[in-house]
Formats: C-alpha cells, sequence, structure tokens
C-alpha cells in the first residue's frame, strides 16, 4: 500500500483549487433574439423572393432561419437574407442568434404574403352608346386583394381614371362624339400592386336623332310680357326663315332667344301659348340674354366635357362630384332623357356655382319648384 503523507496530501488539494480558481469563466449571460426584424417593402405583396432585415443581437456572432415549418438554415454573421422564390400566399420566418458559447437565442418571427396574382376585370358593363350624349361605363371587379384604381380606356387610349365604388364598383362618366363600334376596356391595380387588364368591349354608339321643333300654333291677341312671341310668316317661307323663330318677351323688356329646343321643353309643354306680333314690334325689342335650362328638370353637360351638372336658379351650374350623386337625383337612367349636351358656345350663358358632393346639396324638386317664370333665372 502507497502512504502518502499528509502534508503532500493537504498540498495537492491546495494546488487543485487554486488551478480552478485561476481557469477562465464561461459567460452566464444568454444571447439575446435579433432585433426588428422587417420585411423590405411592404407585408403583403408581389415580390416573390422578399428581403428581410434584422438588428444585430448582444453576443451574437452567428445567425440562422427557417420558413415556415422547415428547417433552420445556417447563416453567417449578417442582418439580411433574401429568400429564393416562394408561392402565393401566407409564409413565416423565424430567425435565431448564436453565440460562440453554443447559446441560442429564443426566434424572432415575422408573417407575410405574397400575391402575384392580379384582380379579377371583367368587361364593362355598357353595350350601346348615343352620340354627344354622356354614359356612365362601369365595371365590377374582385379579387383576393381590394382592387385601389382602374383607368378606362377607349380604342386603346386611356381616357382618365375611374371613381371608386362600393364592392369593388368602378365608373366614369364619358361621352362618345361620333358613332360607330369602338372598343372598351379598364386596367386596374389591386393593393398589392398587381395589374390585369379587363377583356374589350365593343360598345355600339349611335348618332343622335335631331326632334324636329314643330310649327307652333299662335293665338292672335296681343302679346304680354312674360309670353312667347313670333312673327307672322307669309304663304310661302324657307325653313330657316326667321319668322319662325320663338322669343320669350320678358319683363326686362327685351326678347331672348331658346338656343335649342331642349331649352325650350324645360319650361313648355308645346306651342299653344305662343303669340303672333308684327315685324315692326319684333324689330323694336331688344335681343336679351339666351333662356336657359329650367332649374332641376335635367343635368346638362357641355360637349367637350364629362362633367355632369345640376342646373340652379340663376342659370348656376353645379358640377356633380359622383356618378352616384346624380343617380339619387335623377334615377340610374339619369344619363339618357335627363342628361342634355349643351354646345360649348353657350358655355357663357351659365356660371359656376358651387360643387355637389352630398346628397342633401341639391334637390331637383326644390330646384325646380324655386323659379316660376324664365325671369327669375336672368
Amino acid at each position: 500500500m502507497l502512504i502518502i503523507p499528509l502534508n503532500y496530501r493537504l498540498g495537492l488539494i491546495l494546488g487543485v483549487v487554486m488551478g480552478l480558481l485561476m481557469t477562465p469563466t464561461l459567460s452566464l449571460a444568454a444571447v439575446s433574439a435579433p432585433l426588428n426584424l422587417s420585411i423590405v417593402g411592404t407585408i403583403s405583396g408581389n415580390d416573390a423572393t422578399p428581403t428581410f432585415t434584422w438588428q444585430a443581437s448582444a453576443g451574437a456572432t452567428w445567425y440562422d432561419y427557417r420558413l415556415d415549418n422547415g428547417g433552420y438554415l445556417d447563416l453567417a454573421n449578417v442582418y439580411s437574407i433574401t429568400l429564393p422564390t416562394l408561392a402565393n400566399g401566407y409564409h413565416t420566418i423565424a430567425v435565431r442568434a448564436h453565440n460562440n458559447y453554443n447559446e441560442v437565442s429564443s426566434e424572432t418571427t415575422l408573417t407575410f404574403e405574397i400575391d402575384t396574382v392580379g384582380p379579377t376585370v371583367p368587361l364593362v358593363n355598357q353595350y350601346y352608346a348615343t352620340e354627344d350624349k354622356a354614359l356612365t361605363i362601369s365595371v365590377n371587379t374582385s379579387g383576393e386583394s381590394l382592387v385601389s384604381s382602374c383607368t378606362l380606356y377607349v380604342s386603346s387610349v386611356s381616357v382618365g381614371t375611374m371613381s371608386a365604388g362600393s364592392n369593388g364598383l368602378f365608373t366614369k362618366i364619358y361621352t362618345f362624339v361620333n358613332p360607330g363600334s369602338f372598343s372598351v376596356y379598364t386596367s386596374c391595380i389591386d393593393g398589392d400592386n398587381n395589374t390585369s387588364v379587363g377583356g374589350a368591349r365593343t360598345v355600339t354608339v349611335s348618332p343622335i336623332t335631331a326632334t324636329p321643333i314643330p310649327t307652333p300654333t299662335v293665338s292672335s291677341g296681343s302679346a304680354d310680357e312674360g309670353d312667347l312671341i313670333k312673327t307672322t310668316c307669309g304663304s310661302k317661307v324657307l325653313a330657316n326663315d326667321p319668322c319662325k323663330t320663338v322669343y320669350y318677351w320678358g319683363t326686362d323688356n327685351k326678347r331672348h332667344t331658346f338656343p335649342n329646343e331642349a331649352v325650350f321643353f324645360s319650361w313648355y309643354n308645346d306651342f299653344d301659348d305662343v303669340v303672333e306680333v308684327t315685324t315692326s314690334f319684333m324689330s323694336s325689342l331688344v335681343i336679351g340674354e339666351n333662356v336657359t335650362i329650367k332649374p332641376g328638370t335635367t343635368t346638362i353637360k357641355f360637349a367637350s366635357s364629362a362633367e355632369v351638372y345640376a342646373v340652379a336658379e340663376g342659370a348656376v351650374l353645379r358640377h356633380y362630384l359622383t356618378p352616384a350623386l346624380v343617380v339619387a337625383d335623377y334615377g340610374s337612367d339619369w344619363y339618357g332623357a335627363d342628361l342634355v349636351t349643351v354646345s360649348d358656345v353657350f358655355f357663357d350663358n351659365y356660371s359656376i356655382g358651387t360643387v355637389i358632393d352630398s346628397s342633401s346639396d341639391y334637390n331637383p324638386n326644390t330646384a325646380e319648384s324655386g323659379v316660376t317664370s324664365i325671369d327669375d333665372n336672368f
């Protein structure tokens, strides 16, 4: 048996203890998780190879990541990664930090969506139009992401941005200035910045049919201010003879011209009350302002513009900001009988008032009942 002296054993034990005290200790601080993991771009977008960034973790010397339910893949001591092409749908990326002591942080995760599919854009809803009459062209869009904007094209030329309604409906008022067949389609962009072009619809535009003003029947009495007047025609006159022109004799002692039949019939149903006067009397009356559309009876637009107006007292035009507001006042078929296209030469017959941007801004019945005669509109 080997016997170790007591003093030697005590020295050996003391040496071991001192050696342990002099050995470097391991860090007891755990590595922290990556901070501010974010996607470059939007959390839902059409970039199928997205890039992600994060901030460095305290004490980390390298990182790894996993996608969805896959295994972890090693990264170097970097703070970003660009993923390979991903399928459409929702995905989750997780990033962890490591240090040299084999410590691993908790995960930092981010869920995002890849959407490279454009919205569903069908054909426009309209088939027919009339020359020089405004038409509301509409399209009902749909898709996984809400449509943010649509542009209307006529014969492959952009004619402007459409107005957004509810449930994916987009509309635009457009006037075809010539008859014929026109290719009409829309191009729309969704919230994930995907673009789809709808199929082309052929819209057939019919020529406008002029309604001749009938020959008025006249009474034989003396005319008064506020009457419709014309001069007496001979037995043989041309169609454009001045005697066929009907004027309004205003309380300002002037005769006022009706620019077209639409203006006349907004005030009168027929010519039964026209009074014939002598040529000399007619010549004695100074020409005054043109008669304008009676307030509340119809909407109007000018030939060179798609803007639709309501008419208020004093020949004041008020622009409807949306087609829905026009529909609320005149019904869904307002662009037919309830719209008059006015030649640009008569623009100065009117003045521009405030816009109509809510359903309470204008009431056709109130506007019409607010004038009792043409004089109220001057």
